[in-house]
């Protein structure tokens, strides 16, 4: 809990995917505070899942971002982000959660943004959920 490192692993889990055809779905649930600290306009932290080491590309990232800009608020934010991750083989699995720098594109500069000060768990519980979903048998739809 309280940890605050602005890049890299956060906290993590073991998972064991039994198919090699079954998608894995996966949760954060927790808890997420920036502060803006510096001459720049505002802060910025992206915070993602890897999986085995690398970001998920299908169907999409597993991600958020946070934007901030008034420097005097310290708002601890509740956090909840799924995602859906194929074509990860049976077998061992390890599923991150990480902060580093914003990504860019879309009208974002990084050099428009401060690092900031950056809290994850702060004197809560964070948990990632990994389930392994058979989008055969299921209902589930992955856009």
């Amino acid at each position: 809990m309280n940890d605050q490192r602005e890049y890299g692993l956060l906290f993590s889990c073991d998972f064991v995917k039994k198919l090699d055809d079954t998608v894995l779905r996966v949760v954060l649930n927790g808890d997420l505070r920036l502060i803006h600290s510096g001459p720049k306009d505002a802060s910025a932290r992206y915070y993602f899942f890897p999986i085995n080491g690398k970001e998920c590309r299908d169907p999409r990232t597993i991600n958020t971002q946070l934007h901030i800009r008034n420097a005097d608020s310290n708002i601890h934010r509740p956090a909840y982000v799924e995602g859906y991750c194929r074509g990860i083989p049976a077998g061992d699995v390890y599923v991150a959660w990480n902060v580093g720098d914003i990504v860019t594109g879309e009208g974002l500069d990084q050099s428009e943004y401060e690092i900031g000060d950056s809290v994850t768990r702060w004197v809560a519980t964070g948990r990632i959920i990994v389930e392994e979903v058979d989008l055969e048998s299921s209902d589930t739809v992955i856009v």
